[in-house]
């Protein structure tokens, strides 16, 4: 892994595209608890910096665990679609069925379908984490709240 890392870092030298390796970390995977922790280092300015180790790293916004559980990204993502839902509960009082649907399906789905392959939860726990958004998201519309949570998609 260290020669691989090395000759990337030649490749991006020789092509101008220089490393920030203050943001380079190294990430193991593994599903035991006990992960082995290897040292990599990388040559910069004929000095030899150690790369960090970490537990989680954030890639194109989706947060990565060294346990592939992306639990820690669809906890995040229900977090921001709570917000969302609360901004609209506060400034959209009284909506129709049409308007709500889409103020949902722009502010609120982009963010839980965003990356869908990792909301895409196998975790009993997790799924319905998820689904608690669109339960919340049914009972602000006074007509809905008696309704299932199945939000209407057309």
């Amino acid at each position: 892994m260290q020669k691989g890392f090395c000759a990337l870092k030649e490749w991006s030298d020789y092509w101008l595209l220089k490393l920030n390796i203050k943001k380079c970390n190294v990430l193991s995977f593994s599903y035991s608890n006990t992960i082995i922790k290897y040292k990599y280092s990388a040559c910069v300015d004929n000095r030899i910096i150690d790369l960090e180790g970490c537990n989680k790293v954030r890639d194109l916004g989706v947060i990565v665990d060294s346990k592939l559980s992306f639990s820690d990204h669809i906890t995040e993502k229900v977090i921001k679609a709570y917000s969302i839902l609360g901004i609209i509960k506060r400034n959209f009082q009284h909506v129709d069925k049409v308007a709500f649907v889409l103020l949902y399906k722009a502010f609120v789905r982009s963010h839980l379908k965003y990356s869908n392959t990792v909301l895409s939860p196998y975790k009993q726990y997790l799924i319905e984490v998820v689904e608690k958004v669109q339960k919340r998201a049914t009972k602000l519309v006074d007509y809905m709240s008696v309704n299932t949570y199945h939000i209407p998609t057309n």
